[in-house]
């Protein structure tokens, strides 16, 4: 073989945009604003950085996430910083557009997106929730419209064929209504399946049994169905390569339920939620198993656990069901809507769920703000 000198084409241009996100304002959200900041549809050759910065006090916020951005080594800090405002209805597609536009200062709503040659002064660059550097240019969708082909983040999911619904994972959340802005955060920054679809559903304002129950039987009523079910707590925070843990896991295994690893929010002790019905209490790190192992049990939380669909339809309904009833002969019964739906599956497949303690999945406490695990 012989090596010849390379030879290279006329340098081009191209360089990769950064943005970083920052996410200020309230501590606490709507899912209907999370589940929107979750979907936003960047370009594939966009660098991203994600910040969250809740406090009340919006300039307090700005602030402070401009300032850890701006303080960030120079070959370390992105072009861009956006500045989302919790419960802002500006349109997410308009975000994404101000980075590809002409303008380098864009204020939409109560949203801004700002160039890093924009920032002449020291702070405060927020006062009276008024930009305090240089005159502020507002943005509306027909400027970016001269700039910017805008794209639909949704797929028509009545249109997937069978073999794309092989490829569909469905987000179940159940939930309140209210989760927080550190969730949304976390959910932008979860990675997706390298192929196929993603869609969500969620289900506001049931009793968690009958939320469970409603989300999986309105999957398995539609034709063809995903292939897998993600369960996803709306106070669950997952690492960002946390699903695909899980469906390495499940793959390597064979697996039809594998799960993250969290704990309950009480500390201390730290107590993880997995168990087997043969050793009172729960499995402890260190003396049940190594964290970094696989473990085998029989019931785990359900708050991040990926499931395979058709293994959720052999379990005769009620699948979800939280038990809190008189018994005669055994007194009142309580049980939780994990542990009812855990025994079910064993009964039906004969061994329970495995738990991937590499995945590590921090459990958010919104009355004091302390994430447990």
């Amino acid at each position: 073989m012989v090596i010849t000198d390379a030879q290279f084409l006329p340098e081009g241009d191209f360089r990769r945009q950064g943005v970083c996100i920052a996410l200020v304002g309230d501590r606490e959200v709507s899912i209907h604003w999370a589940l929107r900041a979750m979907s936003i549809n960047w370009p594939p050759n966009c660098r991203r950085a994600i910040l969250c910065y809740p406090h009340p006090n919006l300039d307090v916020a700005r602030n402070i996430a401009i300032r850890e951005w701006y303080n960030a080594p120079s070959d370390m800090r992105t072009e861009w910083i956006a500045l989302l405002a919790a419960e802002s209805t500006v349109r997410w597609d308009m975000v994404v557009a101000c980075t590809a536009g002409k303008s380098k200062f864009n204020k939409i709503g109560d949203s801004y997106v700002i160039h890093r040659d924009c920032f002449t002064k020291d702070p405060p660059w927020f006062k009276d929730n008024k930009w305090q550097d240089g005159n502020t240019e507002v943005v509306t969708r027909d400027d970016l419209l001269q700039d910017y082909v805008y794209t639909s983040h949704d797929k028509d999911l009545e249109k997937l064929d069978k073999d794309e619904s092989k490829k569909l994972i469905t987000f179940c959340i159940p939930t309140l209504g209210k989760t927080s802005m550190l969730w949304a955060s976390h959910a932008m920054q979860l990675m997706p399946p390298m192929v196929g679809a993603q869609t969500t559903l969620v289900a506001k304002g049931h009793e968690v049994g009958d939320a469970r129950e409603r989300l999986i039987n309105t999957v398995l009523s539609e034709n063809p169905y995903s292939e897998y079910v993600l369960f996803y707590g709306d106070d669950n925070l997952p690492r960002y390569d946390g699903l695909t843990m899980l469906f390495e896991t499940m793959d390597k295994t064979g697996a039809c339920a594998v799960a993250g690893l969290y704990y309950m929010k009480n500390s201390p002790p730290d107590v993880p939620i997995l168990w087997r019905n043969d050793k009172a209490g729960a499995l402890m790190p260190g003396v049940d198993f190594q964290l970094g192992d696989i473990v085998q049990v029989d019931g785990t939380g359900l708050d991040f656990v990926l499931f395979k669909t058709s293994a959720l339809e052999k379990i005769p309904r009620p699948r979800f069901r939280t038990v809190v009833e008189w018994i005669q002969g055994r007194g009142m019964v309580v049980q939780t809507e994990d542990a009812y739906f855990w025994q079910k599956w064993l009964d039906t497949h004969g061994k329970g769920p495995l738990v991937d303690t590499r995945c590590r999945v921090g459990h958010y406490n919104h009355v004091n703000g302390i994430v447990y695990g």
